[in-house]
């Protein structure tokens, strides 16, 4: 877990310095795969990445879903929805 938290902080650290259109072109795609992903804690590591990612990436990125294209917003609600109390 520690080794995960580690590759997170990183991750958070090249995104916050990244430019928007590398964010949009690179990061996006790979948070709706670690989202869709079937590992718990893929989908816990990138909940750490949304709050770096939502302010570089466009309103309608951030907010709406298009069609049956799930956007970040709709991709976080969808990742609490998932998560358990046991």
């Amino acid at each position: 877990m520690v080794c995960l938290i580690q590759v997170t902080e990183s991750l958070k650290k090249i995104i916050a310095q990244s430019p928007k259109k590398d964010v949009l072109a690179k990061v996006f795609p790979m948070i709706k795969r670690l989202a869709n992903g079937e590992w718990f804690t893929t989908r816990v590591a990138v909940c750490a990445i949304f709050a770096v990612t939502y302010n570089l990436v466009p309103e309608d990125v951030q907010v709406r879903s298009h069609g049956s294209v799930c956007l970040l917003s709709c991709l976080f609600n969808a990742l609490l929805a998932t998560v358990t109390v046991r």
